[in-house]
């Protein structure tokens, strides 16, 4: 097992780790302000109606965190080609 590890990190098992554990934080903070923004545009409905001037920044922030959610995810995919 430890053979096919070595062989799929290429000896950089400590990197790997490192790597991974980094993408897994942001993912988790990613993660975690997308639900404090959606809270927070949910509240800004309830409180100021459909037309408060919050709105637009909200959504905003919701797709660039979106984005960076994505981009953190999909990265390597999306440079590999």
């Amino acid at each position: 097992m430890e053979d096919v590890i070595d062989d799929l990190t290429r000896g950089n098992v400590t990197e790997v780790k490192v790597v991974l554990a980094t993408v897994v934080l942001a993912l988790a903070v990613f993660g975690c302000l997308v639900l404090a923004a959606l809270a927070l545009k949910v509240l800004a409905v309830r409180v100021g109606g459909s037309s408060s001037p919050l709105l637009p920044w909200i959504g905003i922030a919701l797709f660039g965190l979106f984005a960076a959610t994505w981009l953190t995810s999909a990265g390597d995919f999306l440079g590999a080609g």
